[in-house]
């Protein structure tokens, strides 16, 4: 529940910087009203945490790119590691601001930056905890997880697990 009212605050607080009162409104109506995001206020899943802390690691990368200040970026990647602490595949989310930052010329500069790197090292710190644990346990998580792709049989592809994550995916969206 706690995780679910700090997404819907963020989130209002958000849309009415951005655009206005009304729109952020709106948008928040819309937002909660989905089914997706209004059960995870109540399911015992990582799916809160996970939106939460997904949506301030956006929120803040996204004024780290629109305001041109790196300095948001230490909050922007700290965000990530708290979110692959819910999901792992969070991580994706750094490789996607790489990325971004990679392609856009104009920001191009921002992976040069002092901010952007000491954030990467927050990261780091953030989910070394993981990293440090798996090490110690023979890497049991990271097999636990990467078996729904490797078998006994080596690397497998199931259609039916592709189109389940393709359909969360696009509900979750």
């Amino acid at each position: 529940l706690i995780c679910s009212a700090l997404f819907s605050l963020s989130f209002y607080r958000f849309m009415r910087r951005e655009f206005s009162a009304v729109v952020a409104l709106l948008a928040w109506a819309i937002t909660r009203s989905m089914l997706i995001i209004a059960a995870t206020a109540f399911l015992m899943t990582t799916d809160a945490p996970t939106l939460l802390f997904w949506w301030l690691a956006l929120i803040s990368g996204y004024d780290a790119m629109k305001q041109d200040r790196p300095r948001h970026w230490v909050a922007a990647l700290f965000w990530v590691g708290v979110c692959v602490l819910t999901k792992y595949t969070a991580g994706v989310l750094l490789v996607c601001f790489a990325t971004a930052l990679l392609v856009t010329p104009t920001r191009r500069w921002h992976l040069r930056s002092v901010a952007f790197w000491s954030g990467v090292a927050l990261f780091a710190l953030v989910i070394s905890p993981i990293i440090i644990w798996n090490a110690q346990h023979d890497w049991v998580n990271l097999a636990h997880n990467s078996s729904h792709l490797v078998s006994d049989r080596g690397v497998s592809f199931r259609p039916r697990y592709f189109f389940e994550l393709i359909g969360g995916q696009f509900d979750l969206v």
